[in-house]
């Protein structure tokens, strides 16, 4: 897949799913045992883990040292956090005889101060200020046929990302490819097919697929592919 640049104009994006940055914090100079919070009477070494319904879908680097960190980190890929999903944002002190909690924050969906575009400050239980930025999720160019497996008339399909053509043409793991198009696949060298495939998301191409012994054309619609965690 390749990124769309920020400057371009993308419409459809999924609910729920943004562009994640941990921006900053703000911890107590003492853990709430009054208990400094490394052996050399350092500050602490702090880390995010977001979770998803007890999933963990992102965990920052630690920053060394700092009670007043300045992360400035972005998740990866656009993490999908539902309004009905149970999040939890938990930030550590990565310590190497064993990682200590410093604060907790746990809700249904984001924060109601985590607005699209703007900072947001969030009390932990523990006494700390955690600081996020949520935006538009990251848009791609690509089908959004994420694993496949080439056959010699047929690909056979094993995952897809759902906010993407491959998704919202109706095609799941399972399905088997055997035409892009006019071409068979059966046609085609197998470099050609790979090309083939790739290309085809963004040129609004026809597959004809097998599924349960039946074919079917599915129209892919050229828009944009919103990977998320």
């Amino acid at each position: 897949m390749m990124p769309v640049p920020s400057s371009t104009h993308t419409s459809g994006a999924p609910e729920y799913v943004y562009d994640f940055r941990l921006v900053a914090a703000n911890i107590q100079p003492l853990q709430r045992s009054g208990h400094e919070w490394d052996s050399d009477e350092g500050a602490p070494d702090p880390f995010l883990r977001v979770y998803r319904d007890d999933e963990l879908i992102w965990e920052s680097r630690p920053v060394q040292n700092q009670t007043n960190p300045e992360f400035d980190q972005r998740a990866p890929t656009n993490l999908r956090m539902p309004s009905t999903a149970s999040i939890r944002l938990e930030l550590w002190d990565a310590d190497p005889a064993g990682e200590d909690p410093i604060g907790i924050w746990t809700g249904r969906g984001l924060p109601p101060t985590a607005l699209p575009g703007a900072n947001a400050r969030i009390l932990l239980e523990g006494r700390t200020w955690l600081t996020i930025r949520i935006a538009a999720p990251r848009a791609f160019r690509g089908l959004g046929l994420t694993r496949y497996e080439q056959r010699s008339d047929f690909l056979e399909v094993v995952d897809i990302e759902p906010n993407s053509p491959a998704g919202r043409s109706g095609l799941v793991p399972g399905d088997h490819i055997v035409a892009i198009d006019s071409r068979r696949i059966s046609d085609l060298p197998p470099g050609r097919a790979a090309s083939e495939i790739s290309l085809s998301g963004s040129r609004q191409a026809r597959l004809t697929i097998e599924r349960d012994g039946v074919e079917e054309v599915l129209e892919l619609d050229g828009g944009f592919t919103w990977p998320a965690r």
